[in-house]
């Protein structure tokens, strides 16, 4: 299993749900068709927020949303969009009976809410961002967020 406080590549802090949504919008320029991105963290700590940016970095004009009960949305855009939760998805077994690997390797993006279930059948290129409330003196800092950014081998980020 993904260790949330692994080292990170990159590590990004942001003080409200426009800043994460701009970031989630600058990453897709390091991205090309075929890739996925694994989106870790609590409820409420800008998963889908981050995902609303990068579509709107892709072009994305339809509303984006958490596809929290129908596991996947479809997006169009300049390059198209798998948006996957797998929140409420209790098995690796169950995601292989769906098939969404076979998703990952099509001329896509595909972005992972909830990633853990599915560790073991991610492809090895897999970007990793793990997402943090930010807190201080045992506060929860409102919309302030703590974003590490694992990169796979051979790969490089842009603008962030």
């Amino acid at each position: 299993m993904t260790d949330i406080n692994k080292k990170s590549d990159f590590q990004v802090s942001t003080r409200s749900a426009e800043e994460t949504y701009r970031l989630g919008k600058n990453f897709v320029s390091s991205l090309r068709k075929g890739d996925v991105v694994a989106l870790y963290g609590e409820l409420g700590s800008g998963k889908t927020v981050f995902v609303q940016g990068a579509c709107a970095g892709l072009g994305i004009t339809r509303e984006v949303t958490s596809p929290s009960f129908v596991i996947m949305h479809e997006y169009t855009g300049d390059i198209n969009v798998y948006h996957f939760d797998f929140y409420r998805i209790n098995s690796e077994l169950e995601i292989e009976t769906l098939s969404i690997d076979d998703y990952f390797y099509e001329d896509r993006i595909s972005f992972i809410e909830w990633p853990e279930i599915a560790e073991t059948l991610l492809p090895g290129s897999t970007f990793k961002i793990f997402f943090k409330r930010l807190i201080k003196k045992n506060k929860i800092i409102e919309g302030g967020r703590i974003i590490n950014i694992s990169v796979p081998e051979n790969r490089r980020i842009n603008g962030i």
